[in-house]
């Protein structure tokens, strides 16, 4: 006994921080046998190596002071929890939080002992459902919202009839379906361009081939086809100066008056 007190000293002695202390303390009293034991205070309160715990109802009646008193118990005896880990009660009595009732498992095997002792399935009831898209039966879990056997269904469902209307073409008469919330009035492209082709047209007049030909009102068309463009770049006209009076040729414009720009600069010199 002497040379465990001494040694009993010399591990007070190298403590040096609070932790270090309560660590060394902790290590004496197992060493020594004087192991905490639990104290019933009332139906409600149990109390273990200095803290009271309280049997509260949010923690499925397990006694609790900031943590479980069971995993305080563990963690006393055996150290940490690890991660993904639970202590069990092997007497199903969470009263009885002896270190000798407890044993560490993980969440899978702790749930699965739980549920199969309070008569709880770990999966639904199965039965026979069908689909409201395509008309086939399917087996599922009794979840309550069974209405799809896939997600395709789902979708295809979603489209053609909780998103979708039927409508009347403006150009050919022919019924259509089309998204509720888009602005469709036609049932295809080309019915599209043929209803706006006979919408507000002018009639016009060529200027190079002198052809009438009809343009709708948001198209400022003065040829009737590409080629007479064409011509009409390249077509050159005959102008007289302003100033020396020399005939020249340029291409059509209302501001060409001057043969070059000498010409030009003594007219605004003459203003």
């Amino acid at each position: 006994m002497k040379h465990k007190d001494k040694i009993f000293a010399i591990l007070r002695a190298a403590a040096e921080t609070l932790q270090d202390k309560v660590a060394v303390e902790e290590l004496i009293t197992k060493v020594s046998g004087n192991l905490p034991k639990i104290e019933i205070i009332d139906d409600s309160h149990q109390k273990f190596n200095g803290i009271t715990y309280c049997k509260t109802k949010n923690q499925n009646g397990h006694y609790f002071k900031l943590v479980s008193m069971h995993r305080a118990v563990w963690t006393y005896f055996n150290g940490e929890i690890p991660v993904g880990y639970d202590i069990h009660h092997i007497d199903f009595d969470k009263e009885n939080n002896d270190i000798s009732n407890l044993i560490m498992l993980t969440k899978s095997q702790h749930q699965s002992i739980h549920s199969s002792i309070n008569g709880k399935k770990t999966r639904k009831e199965r039965k026979i459902f069908t689909c409201i898209a395509c008309g086939q039966e399917f087996e599922a879990n009794n979840m309550g919202h069974n209405l799809y056997c896939s997600q395709e269904c789902c979708t295809k469902y979603a489209q053609m009839v909780l998103y979708t209307e039927k409508r009347i073409c403006k150009m050919c008469g022919k019924e259509f379906t089309a998204y509720k919330y888009a602005g469709h009035k036609f049932c295809s492209h080309k019915c599209s361009t043929d209803y706006n082709s006979q919408q507000g047209r002018y009639i016009k007049t060529c200027r190079i081939c002198g052809k009438t030909f009809s343009t709708l009102k948001h198209e400022d068309h003065t040829y009737c086809s590409p080629e007479c463009g064409n011509k009409s770049r390249r077509r050159k006209e005959t102008i007289i100066c302003a100033v020396c009076g020399k005939v020249f040729e340029a291409k059509p414009s209302k501001h060409r008056k001057y043969c070059s720009w000498n010409c030009f600069c003594i007219a605004r010199r003459s203003k």
